[in-house]
């Protein structure tokens, strides 16, 4: 789907279109039919601009507002063959055709997860979603939104950067007015580095639909994940210093056993270690701040490397932890995570532990991380479906093996849900305790 501003600037041409042919039957019927003070008159020049208007809601094959509304065209239908017996107005049918845009504006607002989480999570403006569908005039709704949206901007500023955007042609320079309009506040102004990095996925084909999802997203990651970040920091910490003790015991035992000339050897992952994901400084093997999800991916067989931070200042900046986890380690659900599609989320219930595919993990050998229990069990079906079936195919397995652990929505065979999503997904803490115990550590 493309941007807001490229379809306004369609629909535009389109009605201008429509507007010139409309013009030029009333300027042909003034020179061949002057008797007639205005084409309402004309018999043969009334029913080509009755036919043209009906052509542009009928008869189009582009998506407009007004496509798949099939009582609202049929009400136009019907008004239109009205309309060229002159049984009703031109302005009876723009009324209904008002009515029915003002309808369609406030579903597109109650529908629209941008606006919503524009005005419930960045602006802070649940107010303006109340009136929505309250009865509330339509003027009075457009105007509490318009000045909720455009926060210190002047509308004339934003009408401006409509138009700006409407005309831009080149890559480089919608960029350049993207940046400007929803980034910074003048060209001259500096953007922060966490905003930059939203500015630059527009770079690589993100809509802006979808970087406002990523900033609501990324804002309720922050509040409802910060106490399973510190959890499995401190258990990644202690796994580290308690796998160097174990390893150190074991090397002096060894010691014991062999030739004096046989040294010890600690083991390769204490050493092979990947630079600073941040400033790519090599790391201290005593010291390296591990990406707890990649310590997992890794002793599945899913990964071959962990990303590691050399200190808790790399891990903790713009470019570090939270990054790695956006890009790298991002919910399986997609654009379906319940983070983006839901409006009510309880963070302490729903984001509180991470959870990994169990098929996926030790079957297929793909990753696939889900932010929370209710996320993977609302998108079981799509999950299974995309990621295990095809699986299945590829290692000639029965594509049905898990037909008892599913439950049919009716005699619908399609839609389907798990019996239980807890027994086709495991926590990631569990896998770092399994880790831990197979390995001869013991974690508290």
């Amino acid at each position: 789907m493309g941007e807001a501003w490229d379809e306004l600037a369609a629909l535009r041409t389109r009605r201008g279109e429509c507007a010139e042919e409309v013009a030029r039957i009333k300027a042909k019927c003034a020179q061949d039919h002057p008797q007639h003070k205005h084409v309402l008159e004309c018999r043969e020049c009334y029913p080509k601009v009755i036919d043209r208007m009906r052509s542009w809601y009928l008869d189009t094959k582009n998506q407009e507002w007004f496509s798949g509304r099939e009582v609202f065209l049929a009400e136009l239908r019907a008004l239109f063959a009205a309309a060229l017996d002159h049984a009703v107005g031109l302005e009876e049918i723009d009324a209904r055709i008002d009515a029915e845009r003002r309808k369609w504006y406030q579903e597109q607002i109650k529908a629209s997860p941008s606006i919503r989480k524009s005005l419930e999570e960045l602006t802070n403006h649940k107010e303006v979603l109340a009136k929505v569908g309250s009865g509330a005039p339509f003027e009075d709704l457009m105007e509490a939104m318009q000045a909720a949206l455009d926060g210190s901007s002047s509308r004339e500023d934003a009408k401006k950067s409509l138009d700006r955007l409407m005309v831009a042609k080149s890559p480089e320079e919608r960029y350049q007015l993207y940046k400007e309009t929803f980034f910074q506040g003048s060209s001259d102004e500096h953007v922060s580095e966490k905003t930059q990095l939203y500015a630059d996925r527009l770079q690589t084909g993100a809509t802006m639909d979808e970087i406002v999802n990523k900033i609501s997203l990324d804002r309720r990651s922050s509040i409802g994940a910060s106490d399973q970040k510190e959890r499995n920091r401190k258990r990644i910490d202690e796994l580290r210093r308690a796998r160097a003790a174990h390893e150190l015991q074991k090397s002096k035992k060894a010691s014991g056993r062999k030739d004096s000339s046989q040294k010890p050897q600690p083991p390769s992952e204490m050493y092979d270690q990947p630079p600073c994901s941040v400033c790519r400084r090599d790391v201290d093997t005593r010291s390296f701040v591990p990406c707890n999800a990649c310590v997992v991916m890794v002793d599945a067989g899913i990964r071959s490397r962990t990303t590691v931070y050399c200190s808790p200042a790399c891990r903790d900046s713009d470019r570090g932890e939270e990054l790695h986890l956006e890009e790298s380690h991002a919910c399986a659900s997609g654009n379906y995570c319940t983070q983006i599609t839901d409006e009510d989320i309880d963070m302490d219930m729903d984001s509180k532990w991470l959870l990994l595919c169990r098929e996926c993990t030790h079957l297929h050998k793909v990753e696939s991380i889900f932010c929370s229990m209710r996320c993977a069990d609302v998108n079981f079906r799509r999950h299974r479906e995309e990621v295990h079936i095809p699986g299945r195919m590829r290692r000639s397995i029965q594509v049905n093996r898990d037909i008892d652990d599913i439950v049919f929505d009716g005699e619908d065979r399609s839609r389907y849900h798990a019996r239980d999503i807890k027994s086709h997904v495991v926590p990631l803490d569990d896998m770092l305790e399994d880790f831990a115990q197979r390995n001869g550590v013991d974690i508290h």
